[in-house]
């Protein structure tokens, strides 16, 4: 799905008043700015987690993911 889609569906999500937003679906580090879509849940003042089976997971998205304010990952 295209990060602007993204990013709209999370601006609904803050007017509706969420706390949390999980980002999910496959695989979630399968696209490339989940990092920048967890910055943006968090400047939109929610908190984001974020679903993956870990198998991408590398020191990089580690770094990314804490930089971009990440609360938890399951």
């Amino acid at each position: 799905m295209p990060a602007a889609t993204l990013r709209d569906r999370i601006d609904h999500l803050a007017r509706l008043g969420s706390v949390f937003v999980t980002l999910t679906g496959g695989e979630s580090l399968l696209h490339p700015d989940a990092a920048s879509l967890v910055a943006y849940v968090r400047d939109r003042g929610m908190t984001p987690f974020l679903n993956t089976n870990g198998y991408l997971l590398t020191r990089a998205w580690i770094d990314a993911l804490n930089e971009a304010g990440l609360y938890a990952m399951q």
